[in-house]
Protein backbone atom coordinates (compact mmCIF):
# COMPACT_ATOMS: atom_id res chain seq x y z
CA UNK A 1 0.00 0.00 0.00
CA UNK A 2 0.92 3.70 -0.45
CA UNK A 3 0.07 6.70 0.02
CA UNK A 4 1.40 10.16 1.01
CA UNK A 5 4.81 8.66 0.34
CA UNK A 6 5.09 5.91 2.69
CA UNK A 7 4.87 2.46 1.01
CA UNK A 8 3.87 -0.74 3.14
CA UNK A 9 4.62 -4.40 2.65
CA UNK A 10 3.13 -7.50 4.16
CA UNK A 11 3.77 -10.68 3.36
CA UNK A 12 4.95 -14.13 4.03
CA UNK A 13 8.27 -15.37 3.30
CA UNK A 14 8.87 -17.30 -0.42
CA UNK A 15 9.45 -20.39 1.51
CA UNK A 16 6.19 -20.42 3.95
CA UNK A 17 3.21 -22.17 3.11
CA UNK A 18 0.62 -19.09 3.65
CA UNK A 19 1.21 -18.63 6.87
CA UNK A 20 -1.20 -16.35 8.84
CA UNK A 21 0.18 -12.38 8.99
CA UNK A 22 0.23 -11.17 12.25
CA UNK A 23 -1.50 -7.45 12.88
CA UNK A 24 0.60 -4.77 12.83
CA UNK A 25 1.46 -2.58 16.41
CA UNK A 26 -0.61 0.60 16.66
CA UNK A 27 -2.98 -0.10 13.86
CA UNK A 28 -4.99 -2.60 11.58
CA UNK A 29 -3.42 -2.26 7.99
CA UNK A 30 -6.69 -1.17 6.53
CA UNK A 31 -7.19 2.09 9.15
CA UNK A 32 -3.02 2.48 8.50
CA UNK A 33 -2.98 3.46 4.93
CA UNK A 34 -5.84 6.42 5.94
CA UNK A 35 -4.23 7.37 8.71
CA UNK A 36 -0.28 7.85 7.79
CA UNK A 37 0.44 11.05 6.80
CA UNK A 38 2.88 12.50 8.30
CA UNK A 39 5.94 10.07 7.31
CA UNK A 40 7.41 9.11 4.21
CA UNK A 41 9.36 6.04 3.12
CA UNK A 42 9.13 2.53 3.00
CA UNK A 43 8.35 -0.18 5.66
CA UNK A 44 7.93 -3.88 5.22
CA UNK A 45 6.32 -6.27 7.22
CA UNK A 46 7.68 -10.59 6.36
CA UNK A 47 6.06 -13.45 8.16
CA UNK A 48 8.91 -15.68 9.26
CA UNK A 49 6.92 -18.48 11.37
CA UNK A 50 3.26 -18.85 12.66
CA UNK A 51 3.40 -16.27 15.16
CA UNK A 52 6.57 -14.27 14.58
CA UNK A 53 7.52 -11.61 12.14
CA UNK A 54 10.25 -8.49 11.12
CA UNK A 55 9.38 -5.51 9.90
CA UNK A 56 12.03 -3.45 8.10
CA UNK A 57 11.59 0.03 8.01
CA UNK A 58 13.22 3.25 6.68
CA UNK A 59 11.09 6.00 6.62
CA UNK A 60 11.38 9.69 8.12
CA UNK A 61 8.44 12.12 9.65
CA UNK A 62 7.63 14.75 7.49
CA UNK A 63 5.95 17.08 10.88
CA UNK A 64 5.86 17.12 14.61
CA UNK A 65 3.34 14.44 15.80
CA UNK A 66 2.14 13.10 18.67
CA UNK A 67 0.23 10.04 18.36
CA UNK A 68 -1.10 6.89 20.56
CA UNK A 69 -0.12 4.07 19.52
CA UNK A 70 -2.08 0.10 21.08
CA UNK A 71 0.68 -1.86 21.59
CA UNK A 72 -0.29 -5.89 22.04
CA UNK A 73 1.09 -8.45 24.06
CA UNK A 74 3.92 -9.54 22.91
CA UNK A 75 7.68 -9.94 22.89
CA UNK A 76 9.55 -7.71 20.80
CA UNK A 77 13.38 -6.87 20.03
CA UNK A 78 14.11 -3.88 18.19
CA UNK A 79 17.61 -3.07 16.72
CA UNK A 80 17.10 1.12 15.55
CA UNK A 81 20.07 2.22 13.36
CA UNK A 82 18.95 5.86 13.51
CA UNK A 83 15.88 7.22 15.86
CA UNK A 84 14.73 9.75 17.72
CA UNK A 85 12.03 11.13 19.83
CA UNK A 86 10.01 8.94 22.87
CA UNK A 87 7.54 7.01 23.65
CA UNK A 88 5.48 7.49 26.99
CA UNK A 89 3.43 4.68 28.30
CA UNK A 90 -0.06 5.81 29.50
CA UNK A 91 -1.73 4.79 32.05
CA UNK A 92 -4.25 2.18 32.13
CA UNK A 93 -6.57 2.83 29.09
CA UNK A 94 -6.87 6.82 29.73
CA UNK A 95 -4.15 7.52 26.98
CA UNK A 96 -4.88 11.35 28.20
CA UNK A 97 -2.68 10.54 31.36
CA UNK A 98 0.70 9.41 30.62
CA UNK A 99 2.68 7.62 33.08
CA UNK A 100 6.31 8.45 34.48
CA UNK A 101 7.99 5.46 32.02
CA UNK A 102 9.33 7.62 29.18
CA UNK A 103 10.99 5.49 26.54
CA UNK A 104 13.65 7.57 24.42
CA UNK A 105 14.76 6.43 20.66
CA UNK A 106 18.32 6.53 20.30
CA UNK A 107 20.17 5.75 17.61
CA UNK A 108 22.94 2.62 17.55
CA UNK A 109 20.59 0.65 20.28
CA UNK A 110 18.75 -2.17 20.73
CA UNK A 111 15.42 -2.71 22.49
CA UNK A 112 13.63 -5.88 24.17
CA UNK A 113 9.95 -5.41 24.60
CA UNK A 114 8.21 -7.71 26.92
CA UNK A 115 4.54 -6.77 27.50
CA UNK A 116 2.17 -8.97 29.38
CA UNK A 117 -1.23 -7.29 28.50
CA UNK A 118 -2.28 -4.30 25.91
CA UNK A 119 -1.58 -1.25 26.75
CA UNK A 120 -1.03 2.31 25.20
CA UNK A 121 2.12 4.75 24.52
CA UNK A 122 1.93 8.10 23.28
CA UNK A 123 4.68 8.66 20.72
CA UNK A 124 6.32 11.85 20.35
CA UNK A 125 8.44 12.60 17.53
CA UNK A 126 9.74 15.89 15.88
CA UNK A 127 9.74 16.71 12.29
CA UNK A 128 12.88 15.43 10.04
CA UNK A 129 13.37 12.49 12.93
CA UNK A 130 14.60 9.48 10.66
CA UNK A 131 13.74 5.86 11.62
CA UNK A 132 15.92 3.35 10.21
CA UNK A 133 16.32 -0.12 11.50
CA UNK A 134 14.34 -3.44 12.13
CA UNK A 135 12.13 -4.84 14.80
CA UNK A 136 11.35 -8.90 15.33
CA UNK A 137 8.17 -9.71 17.01
CA UNK A 138 6.71 -12.52 18.86
CA UNK A 139 3.18 -13.92 19.96
CA UNK A 140 2.70 -14.97 23.46
CA UNK A 141 1.79 -18.35 21.57
CA UNK A 142 5.09 -18.64 19.87
CA UNK A 143 7.60 -18.62 22.91
CA UNK A 144 6.55 -21.80 24.02
CA UNK A 145 8.05 -22.96 21.57
CA UNK A 146 11.63 -21.27 22.53
CA UNK A 147 13.80 -23.40 25.21
CA UNK A 148 14.84 -20.80 27.81
CA UNK A 149 13.33 -17.68 26.89
CA UNK A 150 12.77 -15.95 29.92
CA UNK A 151 9.04 -15.23 31.64
CA UNK A 152 7.82 -11.92 32.34
CA UNK A 153 7.71 -13.14 35.83
CA UNK A 154 11.48 -14.05 36.06
CA UNK A 155 13.26 -10.69 34.83
CA UNK A 156 13.03 -7.90 37.12
CA UNK A 157 14.15 -4.13 37.76
CA UNK A 158 17.74 -5.82 38.52
CA UNK A 159 18.69 -7.26 35.29
CA UNK A 160 21.48 -5.42 34.15
CA UNK A 161 19.40 -4.44 30.54
CA UNK A 162 16.45 -3.05 32.26
CA UNK A 163 15.29 0.74 31.29
CA UNK A 164 11.99 0.87 32.55
CA UNK A 165 8.62 -1.41 33.90
CA UNK A 166 5.34 -1.73 35.79
CA UNK A 167 3.17 -4.64 35.76
CA UNK A 168 2.29 -4.92 31.89
CA UNK A 169 5.50 -4.34 29.95
CA UNK A 170 9.42 -4.65 30.55
CA UNK A 171 12.01 -3.03 28.43
CA UNK A 172 15.90 -3.30 28.50
CA UNK A 173 17.86 -1.23 26.39
CA UNK A 174 21.70 -1.62 25.46
CA UNK A 175 24.01 0.06 22.74
CA UNK A 176 23.89 -2.61 19.26
CA UNK A 177 27.04 -5.10 19.29
CA UNK A 178 29.02 -4.93 16.14
CA UNK A 179 28.11 -8.72 15.47
CA UNK A 180 24.00 -8.08 15.85
CA UNK A 181 24.46 -4.39 14.04
CA UNK A 182 25.57 -6.22 11.33
CA UNK A 183 23.02 -9.14 11.19
CA UNK A 184 20.37 -6.57 11.67
CA UNK A 185 22.26 -4.26 8.43
CA UNK A 186 21.68 -7.67 6.29
CA UNK A 187 18.38 -8.03 7.01
CA UNK A 188 17.62 -4.79 6.20
CA UNK A 189 19.33 -4.78 3.41
CA UNK A 190 17.90 -7.63 1.28
CA UNK A 191 14.61 -6.88 2.81
CA UNK A 192 14.88 -3.74 0.39
CA UNK A 193 16.97 -5.00 -2.27
CA UNK A 194 14.92 -5.66 -5.86
CA UNK A 195 15.73 -9.52 -5.52
CA UNK A 196 15.44 -10.52 -1.85
CA UNK A 197 16.59 -13.83 -0.24
CA UNK A 198 14.36 -14.49 1.89
CA UNK A 199 16.62 -17.84 3.20
CA UNK A 200 19.08 -15.51 4.08
CA UNK A 201 16.39 -12.95 6.17
CA UNK A 202 14.99 -16.11 8.07
CA UNK A 203 18.27 -17.41 9.12
CA UNK A 204 19.24 -14.08 10.03
CA UNK A 205 16.29 -13.23 12.20
CA UNK A 206 16.76 -16.41 14.12
CA UNK A 207 20.28 -15.91 14.78
CA UNK A 208 19.16 -12.74 16.62
CA UNK A 209 17.08 -14.19 18.50
CA UNK A 210 19.58 -16.72 19.46
CA UNK A 211 21.51 -14.00 20.41
CA UNK A 212 19.09 -11.77 22.35
CA UNK A 213 17.90 -15.07 24.13
CA UNK A 214 21.74 -15.41 25.95
CA UNK A 215 21.25 -11.71 26.55
CA UNK A 216 18.09 -11.62 28.38
CA UNK A 217 19.90 -14.26 30.44
CA UNK A 218 22.77 -12.53 31.15
CA UNK A 219 25.20 -15.63 29.85
CA UNK A 220 28.65 -14.84 28.90
CA UNK A 221 28.47 -13.36 25.29
CA UNK A 222 31.63 -12.31 23.63
CA UNK A 223 30.01 -9.69 21.51
CA UNK A 224 28.86 -7.69 24.93
CA UNK A 225 30.96 -6.02 27.00
CA UNK A 226 30.44 -4.61 30.34
CA UNK A 227 30.63 -0.77 29.00
CA UNK A 228 28.12 -1.80 26.50
CA UNK A 229 25.35 -2.55 29.22
CA UNK A 230 24.63 0.07 31.46
CA UNK A 231 22.04 0.31 33.95
CA UNK A 232 18.90 2.22 33.11
CA UNK A 233 19.56 4.61 36.05
CA UNK A 234 23.29 4.86 34.92
CA UNK A 235 21.78 5.76 31.51
CA UNK A 236 19.75 8.45 32.62
CA UNK A 237 22.32 10.24 34.61
CA UNK A 238 25.29 9.46 31.47
CA UNK A 239 22.30 11.46 29.23
CA UNK A 240 21.79 14.09 31.68
CA UNK A 241 25.20 15.05 31.66
CA UNK A 242 25.29 15.35 28.00
CA UNK A 243 22.00 17.70 28.14
CA UNK A 244 23.97 19.46 30.98
CA UNK A 245 26.84 20.18 28.93
CA UNK A 246 24.99 21.26 25.51
CA UNK A 247 22.95 23.84 28.22
CA UNK A 248 25.93 25.69 27.68
CA UNK A 249 28.87 25.02 26.20
CA UNK A 250 30.71 28.49 26.81
CA UNK A 251 30.83 26.59 30.64
CA UNK A 252 34.11 25.59 32.17
CA UNK A 253 32.85 22.29 32.53
CA UNK A 254 34.73 20.26 35.55
CA UNK A 255 34.21 16.53 35.86
CA UNK A 256 33.71 16.39 39.12
CA UNK A 257 30.98 19.40 38.98
CA UNK A 258 28.70 17.56 36.69
CA UNK A 259 29.53 14.50 38.20
CA UNK A 260 27.36 16.03 41.40
CA UNK A 261 25.14 17.77 39.94
CA UNK A 262 23.88 14.25 37.90
CA UNK A 263 24.22 12.58 40.72
CA UNK A 264 26.94 9.80 39.38
CA UNK A 265 30.03 9.69 40.23
CA UNK A 266 33.23 10.23 38.22
CA UNK A 267 34.57 7.00 37.38
CA UNK A 268 31.05 5.69 36.11
CA UNK A 269 30.63 9.49 34.11
CA UNK A 270 33.55 9.38 32.47
CA UNK A 271 33.67 5.42 31.17
CA UNK A 272 29.81 5.51 30.54
CA UNK A 273 30.12 8.73 28.79
CA UNK A 274 32.55 7.31 26.37
CA UNK A 275 30.54 4.39 25.72
CA UNK A 276 27.32 6.35 24.87
CA UNK A 277 28.78 9.10 22.86
CA UNK A 278 32.18 7.34 21.47
CA UNK A 279 34.30 10.10 22.77
CA UNK A 280 35.31 11.34 26.33
CA UNK A 281 33.20 14.50 28.18
CA UNK A 282 35.83 16.88 27.06
CA UNK A 283 36.64 15.76 23.60
CA UNK A 284 32.92 16.13 23.05
CA UNK A 285 32.72 19.61 24.81
CA UNK A 286 35.55 20.58 22.37
CA UNK A 287 33.65 18.75 19.49
CA UNK A 288 30.39 21.03 20.25
CA UNK A 289 32.04 23.85 20.82
CA UNK A 290 33.77 24.16 17.16
CA UNK A 291 30.83 22.82 15.60
CA UNK A 292 28.63 25.80 17.06
CA UNK A 293 31.93 28.49 16.43
CA UNK A 294 31.53 27.19 12.62
CA UNK A 295 28.06 27.88 12.76
CA UNK A 296 28.57 30.94 13.99
CA UNK A 297 31.01 31.87 11.71
CA UNK A 298 28.71 31.87 8.89
CA UNK A 299 26.46 33.89 10.27
CA UNK A 300 29.82 36.68 9.40
CA UNK A 301 28.61 39.44 12.09
CA UNK A 302 30.40 38.74 15.25
CA UNK A 303 34.28 38.79 15.62
CA UNK A 304 36.79 36.55 16.04
CA UNK A 305 37.18 37.20 19.27
CA UNK A 306 33.25 37.40 19.88
CA UNK A 307 32.79 33.70 18.50
CA UNK A 308 36.29 32.90 20.63
CA UNK A 309 33.88 34.15 23.89
CA UNK A 310 30.87 32.61 23.24
CA UNK A 311 31.96 29.13 22.55
CA UNK A 312 33.80 29.15 25.66
CA UNK A 313 37.36 30.20 25.05
CA UNK A 314 38.85 33.28 26.63
CA UNK A 315 42.38 33.00 24.22
CA UNK A 316 41.38 33.95 20.99
CA UNK A 317 44.61 32.62 19.70
CA UNK A 318 44.18 29.14 21.19
CA UNK A 319 40.55 29.26 20.07
CA UNK A 320 41.85 30.02 16.26
CA UNK A 321 44.18 27.16 17.29
CA UNK A 322 41.81 24.25 18.11
CA UNK A 323 39.97 25.72 15.30
CA UNK A 324 42.52 25.05 12.46
CA UNK A 325 43.77 21.97 13.59
CA UNK A 326 40.00 20.63 13.32
CA UNK A 327 38.90 22.48 10.05
CA UNK A 328 42.23 22.82 8.32
CA UNK A 329 41.27 26.29 7.57
CA UNK A 330 42.07 29.46 10.18
CA UNK A 331 38.46 31.27 11.66
CA UNK A 332 39.41 34.14 9.28
CA UNK A 333 40.13 31.67 6.40
CA UNK A 334 36.64 30.12 6.83
CA UNK A 335 35.05 33.65 7.15
CA UNK A 336 36.39 34.81 3.64
CA UNK A 337 36.34 31.55 1.38
CA UNK A 338 34.47 28.57 1.20
CA UNK A 339 32.96 26.72 4.35
CA UNK A 340 34.25 23.02 5.41
CA UNK A 341 31.59 20.85 5.89
CA UNK A 342 30.72 20.00 9.87
CA UNK A 343 32.73 16.80 11.01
Amino acid sequence: MSKNGISICHRPLEQSDGLDLMPPIGHEYGEYDEEITHIGGKVESIAIRSGIDVTIFDYEYLKHTEAILDTPECFEVCILFTGGGKNIVCNSNDVDHVGKDSIPNISDTSYVFLTKDKFAVKSKIEKDTKFTGICIRFLPEFLPKLKNFPSFESINTNHPLHYGSNSKFWVGMFKTPQNIRDLAQKIFNNGFSNNPNDLIIESYVLKILSDFIEVLQVIDNPSLTKRSILLSKDRRMIKAAQTLILSDIAHTWEINEISRKVGLNTKKLKQGFKSEFGVPIYSFLQQERMNKALELLKIGNLSITDVSLIVGYANPSHFAYLFKRKYGKSPSQVRSNELPTIC
